[in-house]
């Protein structure tokens, strides 16, 4: 098993969360959310690519990761070198399978998410959480802004 440990290359300028029910209603929540916060941020990436990368990510947490009871927490950061942290965290601590590579079948109707994540230009990683569970994630470029502070 590997695991990554979090880092974050620039200081934050923008932030916020939000906890999601573990169904898959709360998808396009969580893409509504998305889409809204960055264009309020004007943040300087590809809205669309973000917003699809949310969407995989809330969509491999439910699938993967539902406990009954249980919610997953949608975090969006704005780097001060203009890129865009995004963090899903489920109550499951494992992420297995985290290495492999998968190659769905034509038929097959999931098995691309990570697999599309990186192809947008994520660079996905996964740490587990020190109050249980573990937190998936993407950081994407961006363009820098100038007066974020």
């Amino acid at each position: 098993m590997t695991r990554v440990t979090p880092t974050r290359a620039a200081p934050v300028v923008r932030e916020c969360s939000s906890d999601l029910g573990m169904f898959y209603r709360e998808v396009a929540l969580a893409r509504t959310y998305t889409r809204q916060r960055l264009t309020a941020w004007q943040w300087g990436g590809d809205l669309d690519d973000a917003v699809l990368i949310v969407s995989e990510l809330v969509t491999n947490a439910i699938h993967h990761a539902r406990v009954i009871g249980q919610s997953l927490c949608l975090d969006l950061a704005v780097l001060e070198d203009g890129s865009l942290l995004i963090e899903v965290s489920d109550p499951l601590p494992a992420f297995p399978g985290f290495e492999e590579v998968v190659v769905p079948g034509p038929r097959e109707e999931r098995g691309r998410g990570l697999r599309l994540v990186r192809a947008l230009g994520g660079d996905v990683s996964w740490f587990r959480r020190c109050g249980g569970g573990k937190t998936v994630r993407v950081h994407v470029r961006g363009l820098p802004k100038e007066g974020w502070r």
